[in-house]
């Protein structure tokens, strides 16, 4: 009877050694990351082709002729490896570009990022985001950052110089963090810190983008400009970069205004392959119009579904009337309006979602 017991007591010990053996190497993390590698392994071997300038076109005729080769090789300061990958599916990454001082921005935005519709197609889905950030070279901001790092685990840092003038590098940072370590998602947004998202209306916009069979072979959003003569020439933050820097011509093509775009990662996936084949240049909205011209990726203009305005009123005043995805809330380069904006809207809009009287027309 004893040995009977005891028998039975080690297969139990047996079967429960197994079970959490079996577990951890048979997590769902594990079959996420399966997907993961999967997709990014497809991302990599992923060939383009160029295609000749189209009868039309507005790019200057040397970005065809004579297209220059880079390679982004800066070294990485901070980053979040695992960000997507210890999910299964991403369905959309925001990827931010902001500076240091701009902590009350991103403080809104964490928030914004956070509402998740409640309907039967968005209440499982996955949303992350990163801020992207350069190298300040001083001491104490670069802390500053790693310190906030530490806290939000949402900071991605590469080693180029923080300046108006490597903005384009950010574009490029984004584009090639979200192949390489975000695979598994589907949408990427590329923004500047001082946009509003109302993700409550944006995510369905989404999904029904999804279902459309050309969903990955045009953006998903884009905020059209362009198809005129040249404008940055006549600024002075540009003109102060050099020629060698700035998109040279008479005409722009039609592009996504920087300020925030989407496109299925296998969109971004493209034009982060096609920057190495053609080096980008400043304004860098500009040069994803060159791009996209030279892959065939359409534009998809929704610029009826943004709001630009100098004043948090009027902005809001519009949202009441026709209902936007997006609102830029550093309208003619006001940077002092952006937090009480950004605030405002996103308190305005929360409280106006939760009235029973106005939900309904707001969906």
């Amino acid at each position: 009877m004893y040995l009977k017991k005891k028998t039975l007591i080690t297969i139990c010990i047996l079967l429960y050694v197994y079970w959490i053996f079996h577990d951890a190497f048979h997590s769902p993390k594990d079959h996420s990351l399966t997907y993961f590698n999967e997709r990014r392994e497809t991302l990599k071997n992923t060939e383009i082709i160029l295609q000749s300038q189209p009868k039309g076109s507005k790019v200057d005729k040397r970005y065809y002729d004579n297209p220059q080769p880079y390679e982004y090789d800066f070294k990485n300061l901070i980053n979040e490896p695992v960000l997507c990958s210890q999910y299964e599916k991403v369905f959309l990454l925001y990827t931010v570009r902001t500076i240091y001082s701009h902590l009350d921005r991103r403080k809104v935005l964490r928030k914004i990022f956070q509402d998740i519709p409640y309907d039967s197609f968005s209440k499982d889905i996955v949303v992350k985001h990163v801020f992207l950030f350069a190298n300040t070279n001083n001491y104490t901001t670069e802390s500053l950052i790693r310190e906030e790092s530490r806290i939000y685990r949402d900071i991605i840092q590469d080693d180029f110089p923080e300046s108006y003038g490597n903005v384009y590098l950010k574009t490029l940072m984004a584009w090639k963090w979200s192949v390489e370590f975000c695979a598994n998602v589907e949408y990427v947004m590329v923004l500047n810190d001082e946009l509003f998202v109302d993700q409550i209306k944006l995510l369905p916009f989404l999904h029904y983008d999804l279902s459309q069979a050309d969903y990955d072979n045009k953006f998903a959003f884009c905020y059209c400009f362009g198809g005129r003569e040249l404008m940055h020439n006549k600024l002075k933050k540009f003109r102060k970069l050099g020629e060698k820097m700035l998109y040279q011509g008479e005409n722009y093509p039609i592009y996504c205004h920087g300020v925030g775009y989407i496109a299925h990662i296998n969109v971004i996936n493209k034009l982060y392959l096609a920057s190495l084949k053609n080096k980008m240049l400043m304004p860098d909205d500009v040069w994803n119009g060159v791009l996209s011209e030279k892959l065939g990726i359409k534009q998809n203009c929704q610029n009826h579904r943004v709001q630009a305005s100098k004043y948090f009123g009027s902005i809001l005043k519009s949202y009441w009337k026709n209902p936007f995805l997006v609102a830029v809330c550093d309208h003619d380069n006001r940077p002092e309006a952006a937090v009480p904006c950004l605030q405002g809207i996103y308190k305005s809009v929360s409280k106006l979602r939760n009235n029973s009287n106005v939900h309904n027309r707001l969906q």
